[in-house]
């Protein structure tokens, strides 16, 4: 199977019989956290993800994160999964997931009416195209998250109107978000 998936949904807050399971070492952070929105957002990007993956890969799959926080796939047994990668975001009552198979993948999902503030000021080259100031930052977070970085990489760096070679973004406006994916090449070991 060859390509790139990215699904959408709205959050909810019930809690699978098997939570200790799906969250495994992120079940700290989700149990310290006291906002129900954060919670619910936080445990159904991971279903999301994990169903799409399981679907992709044709079996079972857990979530894992390496050094950095960057999720990634492995089998029950623990073995991971490698030539399939896997991102995750949330906003509001919204979640969003993209499996991909043909590259290395990132996904961001923004209100279109997002206020982007000093960050935003922040984010962009002087030279950069603003005029649609959510896609190019839905734009950048999702090539963050799939060199690796996340919010990590200075996204000044990346320019939404200006992608690298062998780089593809999807990006549209789905009801009041934004739901953007973004596709690079293979970076020497796949994950």
């Amino acid at each position: 199977m060859r390509g790139t998936w990215t699904v959408w949904a709205r959050a909810t807050a019930q809690e699978p019989p098997d939570l200790l399971d799906l969250l495994g070492a992120e079940y700290d952070r989700y149990a310290r956290a006291t906002d129900p929105g954060f919670r619910a957002r936080m445990l159904s990007s991971r279903v999301l993800a994990l169903r799409l993956a399981s679907a992709v890969v044709g079996g079972p799959v857990r979530l894992v994160k390496d050094a950095l926080g960057n999720p990634g796939l492995a089998r029950p047994d623990g073995v991971a999964v490698r030539g399939v990668d896997v991102s995750l975001a949330h906003t509001g009552g919204v979640v969003a997931a993209a499996v991909s198979v043909a590259g290395r993948v990132g996904v961001d999902v923004e209100p279109l009416d997002r206020d982007l503030g000093a960050a935003g000021e922040r984010a962009f080259h002087p030279g950069e195209c603003r005029a649609d100031p959510v896609r190019g930052w839905t734009v950048k977070e999702a090539v963050a998250k799939a060199v690796g970085r996340g919010l990590l990489l200075d996204l000044r760096t990346v320019r939404a109107d200006t992608l690298p070679p062998g780089w593809r973004v999807r990006s549209e406006a789905i009801g009041a978000y934004r739901l953007t994916t973004a596709l690079g090449p293979w970076d020497g070991d796949t994950p």
